[in-house]
């Protein structure tokens, strides 16, 4: 089938386009994704179907329209975007947080087996001391590069909940070779693993570096 649309050029000419209706075969499966743009792509075509004034098909003769109603839905789908009411995400408030975490001693097993990557600093530290605090008997095991830190914290922890274990590895697990001996030591040492919360860094270089 052959339409007739009015172009966005300055002299409202009409320009011949063939617009095939695609109809999947009964045996192909489209992705939600792929619904969303057909019913988009419908649905754009029927607005400007909508406000032009002469519309040909199969060659038929046609008046001309004013290229000034090309962009009208153009320029309807920005005055509804702004227009939509803007909505926050729901975000899970602190005390749901907190009430989550004082649920890990009665809904995790006890002496549960947790792995962090990159657990010294930042929201990897904040999560271990919520876990040391509230799990029964964990074993720890976490890494970074900072020996310092690491064996602060290690410290704290102990403190914290002295039923627990907790090793620090120091080591830059940006090299395989000692991401390779830090799972060495842990699988001589545990049959499995509960927990692996993975917080490392990045590291950007600029130019010349």
């Amino acid at each position: 089938m052959l339409i007739r649309l009015p172009c966005s050029s300055s002299t409202g000419e009409l320009v011949k386009v063939s617009s095939p209706l695609f109809t999947p075969p009964a045996f192909y499966e489209e992705s939600p994704a792929q619904v969303l743009a057909r019913e988009a792509t419908a649905s754009a075509s029927a607005s400007i179907r909508s406000r032009s004034d002469s519309i040909s098909i199969d060659g038929q003769a046609a008046r001309r329209v004013p290229s000034s109603l090309s962009s009208a839905p153009e320029e309807e789908a920005k005055q509804t975007a702004a227009s939509a009411p803007r909505t926050r995400p729901n975000m899970v408030t602190l005390d749901q947080i907190r009430s989550s975490n004082a649920r890990i001693g009665t809904h995790l097993p006890p002496g549960l087996v947790a792995v962090f990557v990159g657990g010294t600093s930042g929201i990897g530290e904040a999560t271990l001391r919520q876990l040391a605090r509230h799990a029964v008997a964990p074993r720890i095991y976490f890494i970074g590069r900072s020996a310092e830190s690491g064996f602060r914290l290690a410290a704290d922890l102990q403190a914290i909940n002295p039923d627990g274990q907790y090793r620090f590895f120091s080591a830059d697990i940006s090299l395989l070779q000692n991401v390779d001996e830090v799972c060495t030591v842990i699988r001589e040492r545990e049959s499995h693993i509960n927990l692996l919360f993975l917080t490392t860094g990045t590291k950007m270089a600029g130019k010349g570096q």
